[in-house]
């Protein structure tokens, strides 16, 4: 039973951590990085059709989706 609390503990203090994160200046810069190297990845697939390049771009993009402020 104490286990249990633990690991809800510690998930608690992640999901605490990650809304933290979010509201960081630096954090949010690197996101915009992120998207412009998606971005550049996927133009760059356009002339190499190299799907790791494609799948490094679409990753990019939706890190960048998905950490945004809601």
């Amino acid at each position: 039973m104490h286990a249990w609390s633990s690991i809800k503990h510690f998930l608690l203090e992640l999901a605490l951590l990650g809304e933290k994160m979010k509201k960081d200046e630096t954090f949010q810069f690197v996101r915009w990085i992120n998207l412009i190297l998606g971005i550049w990845n996927i133009y760059q697939f356009t002339f190499s059709g190299n799907v790791f390049v494609l799948s490094v771009g679409v990753l990019n993009i939706g890190v960048w989706t998905l950490t945004r402020k809601n």
